[in-house]
C-alpha cells in the first residue's frame, strides 16, 4: 500500500470522531492558508486563517482551540 492510500484511509478513520463542523475543517485543506491572526486568553486560543489561494470555498476559516 502506497502511503498516500494509507494517509488516507486514516484521515476516513479520524473523521468518524470529529463533530460535523471540526469534519468540514478537517475534510478541507488548509493548505496555502495564511494566518490572519491569534488570539489567546487565559482559556483558549484561537487563530483565523485567511483561504485565499486555498482549496476551500470558505473565504476566512477561524479554530478556537479550548
Amino acid at each position: 500500500m502506497c502511503l498516500l492510500n494509507a494517509a488516507y484511509e486514516e484521515k476516513q478513520k479520524t473523521l468518524a470522531y470529529m463533530k460535523p463542523k471540526e469534519r468540514e475543517v478537517f475534510e478541507q485543506s488548509l493548505h496555502d492558508a495564511t494566518i490572519v491572526s491569534i488570539r489567546r486568553n487565559a482559556t483558549q486560543v484561537e487563530l483565523t486563517f485567511d483561504m485565499a489561494g486555498g482549496f476551500t470555498a470558505k473565504s476566512i476559516i477561524s479554530l478556537t482551540f479550548k
